[in-house]
């Protein structure tokens, strides 16, 4: 069926196949450094405009606002997270919450329970002031598109270093 001009016509077809394999083999690292970098100041960016929108009565939350990052052997954790385990205040302004939560809360959540008191009130609704989702979706947009770019960037580079 095929003579030998056409197994010679095919084997110049796939020439530089090992240094096709050498870049394939440099793309995830390459790409891996782009994401992790893009992450970490996507992550920035994020905690800067949620510590702008944050509702500043005493300041205390917004300097709970902070990103934590877990590097394991292959992959990347970037966590942002505002408040901590002993106060749910920013659930609370998040989403808001009714007053008569904060006397029910008072035992567990001393901050709480002195804001009751001075409100003088059990009934009603605080309403919410988002912060950390109204941060998040006017982050991510922009940084998946440089991501992306990122991404190819460091695909090409690869290819021509391989």
């Amino acid at each position: 069926m095929f003579g030998s001009e056409h197994l010679a016509e095919l084997m110049a077809k796939f020439s530089g196949v090992v240094e096709l394999f050498r870049a394939m083999r440099a793309i995830p690292q390459a790409c891996g450094t782009a994401i992790e970098s893009e992450l970490v100041q996507g992550a920035d960016a994020m905690v800067a405009r949620a510590k702008q929108l944050v509702h500043h009565k005493s300041g205390k939350l917004a300097a709970t606002i902070h990103k934590t990052v877990e590097r394991g052997a292959a992959s990347i954790r970037v966590t942002i997270s505002a408040g901590d385990k002993n106060s749910p205040e920013a659930t609370w302004l998040e989403f808001g919450h009714r007053l008569a939560n904060l006397h029910q809360e008072a035992a567990k959540f001393p901050s709480a329970a002195a804001r009751a008191s001075r409100s003088g009130s059990t009934e009603g609704y605080v309403p919410a002031h988002p912060f950390f989702f109204p941060a998040y979706h006017q982050i991510i947009t922009p940084m998946k598109r440089r991501l992306g770019e990122r991404i190819g960037v460091s695909v090409e580079q690869a290819a021509r270093q391989g």
